[in-house]
């Protein structure tokens, strides 16, 4: 009598597969679809938020456009929702009111400001570093007349603590171009007649009347108006 040998039970995978054991836990449809639909609404998320900035800057650049044409107490909610395309009601899922309207309003005009140089820029020539800053500014007023309009024509409007904030982001350039021509008068390179103060007062005073007569399109370009104003103000500093 022949003993057969019983069968060997024994698992043989082909090369490169694995075994079930190590597939992990495996995962429900009802899981897999949730899993899908969070994605899903992660990513309708990301883009409703998108829309939204989106609405939001359309509904400040129509307000800027009311402000500059109107004046701000002149201008109504509805003007600003006929000029949006929207209803009035639909104002208010995106903003408050009409002085949080100007608040914003304002903050954008500041944010787009060129920044003061670093102080390192010192350690270069001065008042060349001065000139450059001078022709940047004038050609942001040049560029944005209605946003620099409706600042000195409106921030009046605002209450004292939103104004102060305002104020405070304005003070930063005044505060640089002051402390430049302070470390000129140190350096020998600008006369001790000079006063920093009024001498600041004076550039700013020069460029940030630009909006009551400057048309784009004119008989003089930004360019050639930064540039001279440039000019100017060295010359002020060197008088």
């Amino acid at each position: 009598m022949q003993l057969k040998a019983a069968p060997i039970n024994c698992n043989i995978h082909r090369v490169g597969t694995v075994p079930n054991y190590y597939q992990g836990p495996r995962v429900s449809r009802t899981a897999r679809r949730t899993v899908n639909q969070q994605a899903a609404f992660s990513g309708e998320s990301r883009q409703s938020a998108t829309d939204g900035r989106a609405r939001r800057t359309v509904i400040l650049d129509a307000a800027l456009k009311m402000f500059y044409e109107n004046g701000y107490s002149a201008t109504t909610m509805q003007q600003i929702a006929d000029e949006v395309g929207i209803l009035k009601g639909s104002l208010y899922h995106h903003i408050s009111g009409k002085e949080e309207l100007l608040y914003e309003v304002l903050l954008r005009i500041h944010e787009g400001f060129p920044k003061p140089p670093p102080a390192k820029k010192y350690d270069e020539d001065l008042l060349e570093t001065i000139r450059g800053f001078v022709y940047r500014y004038v050609m942001h007023i040049t560029q944005n007349v209605a946003s620099a309009a409706v600042f000195h024509r409106e921030i009046r409007w605002l209450p004292p603590n939103r104004r102060s904030v305002i104020v405070r982001k304005r003070d930063v350039n005044d505060t640089y171009l002051r402390h430049a021509i302070s470390v000129g008068i140190e350096r020998g390179i600008i006369p001790p007649s000079i006063d920093p103060k009024l001498a600041s007062m004076a550039i700013f005073g020069m460029a940030n009347g630009l909006h009551v007569w400057f048309q784009e399109g004119g008989a003089i370009s930004s360019e050639e108006l930064a540039t001279t104003y440039a000019d100017y103000a060295i010359r002020l500093l060197r008088y």
